[in-house]
């Protein structure tokens, strides 16, 4: 699955929910590098606007510890682009999501 040029926001949606389910750690690694390589397509503004960003969001935290490089170096590579980019998001949104990349609760 490619991201067309111009997406209609449905379909955008629709990609995002795929790739989500895609990124999932019970997923072949395979498919989780491909999965997260076209996120990276997509600008970060984008993804957090998202409908699917909440389990997104859990899929590039777990990334980031993933036991392949290509995973653990992509995924910080997007988040490196996050906050590079983060005058695009509001301010809020951009600290609520920042302890979230370095806390996770006992229970998760």
């Amino acid at each position: 699955m490619r991201f067309s040029s111009t997406p209609d926001l449905f379909s955008l949606q629709e990609q995002f929910h795929c790739i989500a389910d895609e990124m999932d750690q019970k997923q072949p690694t395979e498919t989780r590098r491909e999965a997260l390589l076209r996120l990276c397509q997509v600008p970060p503004s984008d993804v957090m606007a998202g409908e699917s960003w909440s389990q997104l969001r859990i899929s590039l935290m777990d990334a980031l510890a993933d036991d392949d490089e290509l995973i653990s170096q992509t995924a910080l590579s997007f988040h490196a682009k996050m906050f590079a980019g983060m005058y695009y998001h509001p301010y809020n949104r951009t600290m609520f999501v920042l302890p979230q990349l370095f806390y996770r609760s006992p229970s998760a």
